[in-house]
Formats: C-alpha cells, structure tokens, sequence
C-alpha cells in the first residue's frame, strides 16, 4: 500500500477547512438551530407581537446580537480566515505527500518529515477535503482533487479508518 499525491493547497479549499473543523457534532447542530429559532420567535414577537409597547430595549438587544453573530460568521471570519492563508506561506507552496503502512511523509522545498499513524489524534471528511488532526486544534489540510481518481481516493479513508479510526 502506496499512495501519493501532490498540489497546492487554495485558499478557498483552506476557507473549506476552516469550516469543517469549526462544524458541530450533530447534537450541537440541533440545539444551535432550535437557539437561534427561539430567538428568531423572540424577536418576531418582540416587534410584531401583543407588547410591542414594552421591553424596547431587549428588543434591539436581541437584534443586535443577531446581526452581530450574522456578520462575524458570514463576512469577518472568512476574512480572518483569508488572512491566514495569506501570511502562511508554506499553505501557497506545491508539496508532496506519500502514504504507507507507517503514516505520512510530507515534502516541499523547505520541509521533510513523516508523521506516523500513531500520532494523529482523529480525522473529518468534508467539503472537498480531509482534515487529519494532531490536536484537537492543529490539523493537516488534503484536497480531494489531489488524488488520481476515486479508488485512489478510497483506498485513501479506507487506510484512515484502518489507522486512524472513526
């Protein structure tokens, strides 16, 4: 079992990545949406509701918090994210990964090194890439497209699950 692959990382598959690390488990998910539901209701009845006459400040505070939470997520996090991949140059630069038995070897004009299985923590799938994670919080970025085909691509998160778990 040999596989190996090459690319450069863009910055929308990092924008990708940022996103699917910060994606929530499943029972998460829920309760963020049944939250924002309730405070969607909140605010409606707090405009349009029987005591639109009082509570006139929570009123705006809850819209307010709304927007916020809106425009952090939707316009300032993917700004900060583009900004990342900006100032980290080795994210721009062509490398090469080999997967064996033993894990992973990575190079690039400035770096070599093997990253056996043992030391990765855990591992997500998703909007176009895998994120194999060394801490909850630091993880290596691999492109589907850097793959061949979809076998190759298979016998990829085959050799994960094998290795890896989950």
């Amino acid at each position: 079992m040999k596989i190996e692959i090459q690319g450069i990382i863009t910055e929308k598959e990092h924008a990708a990545a940022q996103w699917l690390h910060i994606k929530p488990r499943p029972a998460f998910a829920f309760v963020g949406i049944v939250l924002i539901v309730v405070a969607l209701s909140v605010l409606w009845i707090s405009f349009f509701g029987p005591y639109y006459e009082q509570n006139g400040f929570a009123r705006w505070a809850v819209l307010a918090l709304l927007v916020y939470m809106l425009v952090y997520w939707v316009i300032i996090q993917p700004l900060k994210w583009k900004r990342l991949y900006r100032q980290q140059k080795s994210l721009n630069r062509p490398f090469s990964l080999e997967v064996t038995e033993q894990g992973i070897s990575a190079k690039s004009e400035n770096m070599e090194g093997n990253t056996p299985w043992a030391d990765y923590q855990r591992w997500r799938e998703g909007n176009g890439v895998f994120l194999l994670y060394w801490s909850d919080v630091l993880f290596q970025i691999i492109p589907f497209r850097f793959f061949q085909n979809g076998e190759q691509l298979k016998e990829f998160k085959n050799i994960l699950r094998q290795k890896v778990g989950g």
